[in-house]
């Protein structure tokens, strides 16, 4: 049986590989189709090969807000040259990068530790380190013992050590999306805390739900799976996976997607293009 893992990490973001190491990784689990989702960047396409040995589709996470709620949506077929994505992900990258360096600023300041942005760049793309990369230093320079102490103490959501992050609307990244040939998936829902109604998400345009998850329980992934039937969206699902230097994280194919629902998510797209 075919395996499509459609939520995959590099280290252009915040995940610990290249394209070029996860390809084996991918063979090992049967994974046959393969989607790069970098949170707010496509640098993993900049040295593009035509050649893998595995199907690989460009694609995107954007990170957004609804009600002051962390939504993040899936992009799938992006075309990496269209100028007003790359134009405004070069202004987000731009603010992400000035964002760590606020950070840690704030962790000189208030907690006496000691982080060298240099040092955290040589592992990653400059303009894409985040909050993760900060953290995974700090477990690196002993502060804490993993990366989610880091969050829950120091650098997380109303942390001490927090700096906001400026991020794109969910209609922005759906017409981002669009406007590349791309279509668009709301990213696990599940995760979403608080929240009244998908319904109103959906609303803006949205292609299709990632049902299949790691951390979505199994009813869970059955509301989506239904919540989907009934408006008549594509279902996607990944691992989401963030490389094998990441403890704790979900592995590659840990969720994945069936032939008959990437065929659907194929012929979708081919049909909105022609």
């Amino acid at each position: 049986m075919s395996k499509a893992d459609l939520h995959v990490h590099t280290i252009m973001s915040d995940g610990s590989n290249t394209i070029d190491e996860l390809i084996p990784m991918c063979k090992a689990r049967g994974v046959d189709t393969l989607a790069i989702t970098d949170h707010d960047t496509i640098g993993a396409f900049e040295n593009f090969k035509d050649n893998y040995d595995i199907k690989i589709i460009k694609g995107i996470e954007f990170s957004t807000t609804y009600k002051n709620k962390s939504v993040h949506i899936l992009g799938y077929f992006i075309d990496d040259k269209n100028k007003e994505l790359n134009n405004k992900l070069t202004y987000l990258r731009n603010k992400r990068k000035n964002r760590a360096r606020e950070i840690i600023k704030k962790l000189s300041a208030k907690e006496n530790i000691t982080i060298d942005y240099d040092n955290i760049k040589k592992d990653t793309d400059d303009a894409s380190v985040g909050r993760m990369h900060i953290a995974r230093e700090m477990v690196k320079l002993k502060y804490v013992k993993n990366t989610e102490e880091a969050f829950a103490k120091y650098i997380g959501d109303d942390m001490p050590c927090f700096v906001k992050n400026e991020k794109v609307t969910i209609p922005e990244a759906v017409e981002l999306i669009k406007n590349t040939g791309g279509i668009s998936f709301l990213a696990h829902p599940g995760l979403i805390k608080d929240i009244d109604s998908y319904n109103e998400i959906l609303d803006y345009g949205l292609n299709g739900i990632e049902v299949f998850y790691p951390k979505h329980s199994n009813e869970q992934r059955q509301y989506f799976y239904d919540l989907a039937i009934e408006r008549n969206l594509l279902i996607s699902g990944g691992s989401d996976f963030h490389g094998v230097k990441t403890k704790g994280k979900n592995k590659i194919a840990s969720a994945y997607l069936t032939d008959k629902y990437l065929e659907q998510i194929i012929n979708f797209h081919k049909n909105m293009t022609k």
